[in-house]
């Protein structure tokens, strides 16, 4: 079929990095481009992106690299590599659409850019590895699907409002520098075609991983909306006993109370597993990562802490107090020397 006369000139505008890997059809050119206008008209009127008309963030380069006192620490015994998603993972994306199309996640349970409860405790006692005694830990790695095209406004950089809260965390749990370390990117071809976003986060998974000591140890956190299980199941399959476990968020569209898939495991040829690890709250997810040992029961109780405090002015009648208090519960019965009353009400 013939294509018409204004769709040949709008490949002209599509960058050459969308490009890679064969020709791109004239009308394939001009989803891209229509894509991309229309997520931006959406993000600007929606205010997702920030930065603008009151100054835009400093742009840094894709990957924010860690010292070598940071990255010489994970060769230390217990110490583990977190890496993770960042909307509907770290905070809720409000389940934000554009025609119809989620942009960042599909989280309708809290708000748009709610840090979720415990949520930075948690990654702090999973690079613990259980021994409360280390003050040095990696870095947070993030990999996002936000697109490297738009980091003047979506950047995850030192002054950002997330990295703040990380490096906060941290100074209250003893670790003076700690907060995101490395962040790799997606880019808007993954915005525009959905289903590309596990393809990016294992290709970045490898470029991470290759900076690091061959003797890193690496647990995942995702959720399950957008694409993070597939990613996670390529990493795991590849780099297999390097990857301690598995963490999804389970989200919910609808705003109620998410179904939990059953957990499983990944089996590898050497007979080792990786455990895929599904939670609604990061204390129902603190509670399993103490079941593979990844956690201590001190750790277990200052993700509930934590997780309470954050919860402060929420009624107690909502979604997010009853997933809290059911992974309370389930931490309780899983736990038998561990007393957890203080932590009813």
């Amino acid at each position: 079929s013939s294509v018409p006369a204004p769709v040949p000139s709008l490949a002209c505008l599509v960058p050459p990095f969308l490009l890679r890997g064969g020709a791109c059809s004239s009308m394939r050119c001009a989803r891209l481009v229509t894509g991309v206008l229309l997520a931006l008209s959406c993000l600007l009127c929606r205010g997702a992106i920030r930065g603008i008309g009151r100054g835009a963030m400093p742009v840094q380069n894709e990957i924010i690299m860690q010292s070598g006192k940071e990255a010489a620490s994970l060769e230390r015994d217990g110490t583990v590599q977190v890496v993770s998603d960042v909307d509907d993972t770290i905070k809720s994306s409000g389940n934000l659409r554009c025609l119809g199309i989620p942009l960042g996640g599909v989280d309708a349970q809290y708000k748009r850019n709610t840090f979720y409860p415990g949520v930075m405790q948690f990654a702090i006692e999973i690079a613990r590895g259980g021994n409360d005694k280390i003050r040095d830990i990696p870095r947070l790695a993030v990999l996002t699907a936000r697109a490297r095209e738009f980091k003047f406004a979506l950047e995850l950089s030192n002054s950002s409002v997330i990295n703040r809260n990380y490096h906060l965390a941290g100074q209250a749990n003893g670790l003076t520098d700690w907060g995101i370390g490395r962040v790799l990117y997606g880019s808007v071809k993954e915005w525009i075609f959905q289903d590309l976003k596990a393809d990016r986060k294992f290709k970045n998974f490898n470029r991470l991983q290759r900076e690091l000591p061959p003797s890193a140890a690496f647990v995942f956190i995702g959720d399950t909306g957008e694409k993070d299980e597939r990613a996670a199941t390529m990493i795991a399959k590849k780099f297999e006993s390097k990857i301690l476990a598995v963490f999804l968020h389970a989200v919910s569209e609808e705003g109620r109370v998410a179904k939990l898939p059953h957990d499983r495991e990944i089996r590898h040829k050497s007979g080792d597993k990786t455990p895929v690890l599904y939670f609604r709250t990061y204390v129902g997810a603190a509670q399993k990562a103490y079941q593979i040992g990844l956690m201590n029961e001190a750790g277990v109780k200052r993700v509930i802490k934590s997780s309470k405090s954050a919860l402060r002015g929420v009624p107690k009648q909502s979604t997010q107090w009853q997933d809290l208090l059911e992974d309370i519960k389930a931490a309780k019965d899983s736990m038998a020397p561990f007393r957890i009353s203080q932590f009813y009400f």
